[in-house]
């Protein structure tokens, strides 16, 4: 037996210690069931047992009401379900769940990223963040793939267009500038000097 030492809510979830220095994260909805308080005697291992029994349920309705609010990758969902403290086991079987009945897509959500980012960001920015969310090489280029060349040399045109509205684009740093920021969101350099140059009517080569 054990003594719980501490219980403290964290973000998205409560952490139980306990006095031979273990620590337990705990779904809120499952510690509301399996209530612990400071002082009290138990079994570490009988009482994870217990709760982890129910776990996948519970598991199961976070993840849905998650993708209730905003549709999100494999991956942002299981790290969600992590970051609550459901265990490992619990996550794979409900992300298992989840792809089988079409609820996370990661092919779906990178066609409908890119039909409403690329609109502002060039394919490069495209790509990173579509990879900083778990999508995998082959899917993230596979959507990618609905983008034209011509597609995103226009809409740099469109963004500089912004970048330079109400500015003396004849001055080489402003245009200078204009280049940099299409970079940043994502454009190659040719076509985000390219851009600015047609919107300009000046060579960027001194940019």
């Amino acid at each position: 037996m054990s003594i719980v030492t501490d219980v403290r809510r964290l973000p998205g979830r409560i952490r139980v210690s306990f006095d031979d220095g273990r620590t337990a994260d705990v779904p809120p909805p499952l510690f509301q069931l399996f209530k612990l308080r400071t002082g009290d005697q138990v079994d570490p291992d009988q009482w994870r047992e217990s709760w982890e029994r129910q776990a996948y349920a519970f598991a199961l309705e976070r993840a849905a009401a998650l993708l209730g609010v905003r549709d999100a990758t494999e991956h942002e969902t299981a790290e969600r379900l992590r970051k609550s403290g459901y265990p490992e086991e619990t996550v794979a079987r409900v992300m298992q769940t989840l792809t089988q009945a079409g609820y996370v897509d990661d092919e779906r959500y990178a066609g409908h990223f890119v039909e409403s980012k690329g609109c502002r960001y060039g394919s490069r920015r495209l790509y990173g963040e579509l990879r900083r969310k778990g999508v995998s090489e082959d899917v993230a280029r596979g959507a990618l793939e609905e983008l034209s060349p011509g597609d995103e040399a226009e809409t740099a045109r469109r963004q500089a267009e912004r970048l330079l509205a109400r500015k003396d684009a004849s001055d080489p740093d402003v245009r200078r500038k204009a280049v940099q920021a299409l970079v940043r969101r994502g454009f190659g350099w040719d076509i985000a000097r390219e851009a600015v140059e047609s919107v300009s009517g000046e060579d960027t080569e001194e940019a």
